[in-house]
């Protein structure tokens, strides 16, 4: 989203927030919608499921706000916390570019503010024992770091070249350090995984870049591919008929949850996704 949704706000016109409000609502909503009745279904077809949550009807219609998290309810699928931080991305890019500070000077203050952030929960929970979440400041910074990188490789604003270097080294130190006291003696598992991900997104966009059919299609359906890949391991978790996993039935697994994953998200894709965008289009200003 860091690498998308600022560009998307680039190009300034009188109607330039309603449009990016419509668009993202048309984008996010009858997809996320169409999960959770998905999610409802298999709830009622085969109980309680591994990576679903429903406790009551008026949590599952609380969840149809995607602001649930706020109003104190729990998600019916564990990997919506990540829309939450989303939309709170949204609002703070719209809210910056309607006060003309959507730029790479803005984002690198955005970027060491939200890091600052970081350390004071970790500190605080590390001092004090007081769990306060790092995901929201940490995913924020993450977030206009993208915008940051997107515009010195694709904006070609070279000039950024030694000031995305030096942020880097800064965000690294400062994750270590939020971690290191965050997360006590599980931290190493956490910041290798957030190196690794850097590292291969890095490469996606800079050497190995990803021009084919097939990878263009798995970007399309990407956000069905992540609201659905959870009903689908868990429905596949219901049905498996091993207790523990072996080498050859874990990779069979995970091969299956990808395959059915990928079907699940192309039907939602073609069926929900598209049309809802393509209806959204009649609301533009």
């Amino acid at each position: 989203s860091g690498f998308v949704i600022p560009w998307s706000l680039s190009k300034p016109s009188a109607h330039t927030l309603k449009n990016f409000a419509t668009k993202r609502f048309f984008r996010l909503y009858p997809a996320y919608w169409f999960s959770i009745i998905i999610s409802l279904i298999a709830f009622i077809g085969f109980g309680p499921l591994h990576y679903l949550h429903i406790d009551s009807l008026s949590q599952v219609l609380v969840n149809f706000t995607m602001i649930h998290k706020y109003l104190g309810v729990g998600s019916v699928i564990d990997a919506y916390w990540t829309l939450h931080l989303e939309l709170v991305f949204y609002f703070i890019c719209a809210s910056l570019f309607y006060f003309q500070l959507l730029n790479d000077r803005f984002s690198i203050y955005l970027i060491l503010f939200f890091l600052m952030i970081t350390i004071i929960f970790s500190f605080i929970r590390y001092q004090y024992a007081i769990k306060i979440p790092i995901v929201m400041p940490l995913g924020l910074a993450v977030m206009f770091y993208g915008s940051l990188i997107r515009s010195w490789l694709i904006g070609n604003n070279h000039k950024l070249k030694s000031t995305v270097v030096a942020v880097t080294l800064l965000f690294f130190i400062a994750l270590f350090i939020a971690q290191k006291m965050y997360y006590l003696d599980s931290w190493v598992k956490w910041y290798l995984t957030y190196i690794v991900a850097f590292g291969l997104f890095f490469l996606l966009i800079s050497i190995c870049k990803l021009h084919g059919s097939v990878y263009v299609y798995l970007g399309r359906i990407s956000y069905s591919l992540y609201l659905l890949h959870p009903v689908v391991i868990s429905l596949l978790l219901f049905f498996w008929w091993e207790e523990e996993f072996s080498l050859v039935s874990l990779i069979s697994f995970c091969t299956l949850a990808l395959v059915f994953s990928i079907i699940a998200a192309s039907f939602s894709y073609h069926f929900i996704e598209k049309p809802s965008l393509v209806f959204g289009r009649k609301f533009k200003f």
